[in-house]
């Protein structure tokens, strides 16, 4: 009988996730992508929100005509095979396989399960608990969270770093669990590197051999993509001990300043106040804005609630409540164009 390994990740004592496989090198993977996530025994008798197990004896018995199986080719590469038990329960599992490809290819069959499944499902669990997953960088000082929300490729990480180098406390780049009362915990992951994050520092003077393989991976996507004919994403993962060696790690601050990247084209920042409007449209076009930008809900629908109409009203009128309520608690919120703002001049605005 093979050996079977179990890890648990207990995100801030909110949310906990549990990894199960015969595979040791998918627990490998996940211990790397959570290493700053607080682990926990596995014989910990604290309930599971979410409970994966990797590998095919784990479809053995599914019915494939259920409505919670689901077959997914992605991106005309590789096919894999999920099926999702109690999504409307405290504790939900998931029985994950892939083709013959995982065998070849393990590390490309953990980033789909992280971002495909993992990241919308922990999304959802939040969204029970009053807390969202925003798609921002966020920072402290030591006592106040700054939060930087903006689009894919919008300047998150590199801003980040620089004001990290400069001495702040590093949560993330590019994932924030925000609660509903403006309390910010950090999901600190790897770093998704790519060419352009290499023209500026600090990841301009990262190891050639980061560099390299940062490059290497953007004509391997260029030429994919090409012969897949569909977009391709092949970031490095970096830690970011490799970037800042001596940053500090933060868990969890009271939100103080929310900033919005727009498309703006002044250097300046504009400051909004939310808590004395009477502007109701403005509220709700932040509210619409930021929305857009989890990314994290559209996996959620598309990957994990594709049959349950029901369950995706009721996020959609949560999500909205949840983001009202953190603009309110917060007052303000800053606009700017992360690409034209100066990080000093950031840096100064949040004393």
């Amino acid at each position: 009988m093979a050996d079977i390994y179990s890890r648990i990740y207990d995100f801030h004592g909110i949310v906990r996730l549990k990894i199960v496989s015969s595979q040791k090198q998918y627990i490998r993977f996940f211990d790397d992508e959570y290493r700053h996530i607080k682990k926990i025994d596995s014989k910990n008798e604290d309930p599971i929100s979410i409970l994966i197990y990797i590998g095919h004896h784990s479809l053995r018995d599914c019915n494939e005509k259920s409505d919670e199986y689901f077959s997914v080719k992605f991106k005309n590469f590789f096919k894999v095979k999920y099926r999702i038990d109690g999504i409307d329960r405290d504790q939900t599992e998931i029985f994950f396989c892939g083709d013959w490809t995982i065998h070849f290819y393990p590390f490309i069959m953990c980033s789909f399960l992280l971002n495909e499944i993992i990241d919308p499902l922990l999304y959802l669990k939040f969204i029970q608990k009053n807390c969202i997953i925003l798609h921002s960088a966020c920072l402290s000082d030591g006592e106040k969270g700054f939060l930087f929300v903006a689009d894919n490729g919008g300047g998150k990480t590199t801003l980040a770093l620089k004001l990290a180098k400069n001495g702040m406390i590093f949560l993330n780049d590019d994932k924030t669990i925000v609660s509903k009362d403006g309390v910010l915990f950090g999901y600190p992951r790897s770093l998704r590197l790519y060419t352009y994050n290499m023209k500026n520092p600090p990841c301009s003077s990262l190891p050639w051999k980061i560099k390299i393989a940062c490059y290497v991976k953007d004509v391997v996507r260029f030429i994919a993509s090409i012969i897949l004919n569909t977009d391709i994403y092949l970031a490095t993962r970096v830690n970011i001990h490799e970037v800042i060696p001596n940053v500090k790690i933060g868990k969890g601050y009271k939100l103080s300043k929310f900033f919005l990247s727009t498309n703006k084209t002044g250097e300046q920042l504009e400051c909004i106040d939310c808590s004395n409007t009477k502007d109701k449209d403005l509220i709700d076009r932040f509210v619409a804005e930021i929305t857009k930008l989890c990314e994290i809900d559209r996996r959620l629908k598309v990957n994990i609630l594709k049959n349950r109409r029901d369950i995706i009203l009721a996020v959609e009128i949560k999500e909205k409540e949840i983001i009202r309520n953190i603009l309110e608690k917060v007052g303000s919120v800053y606009t700017m164009n992360t690409f034209k703002v100066n990080e000093k001049f950031v840096y100064n605005s949040l004393r």
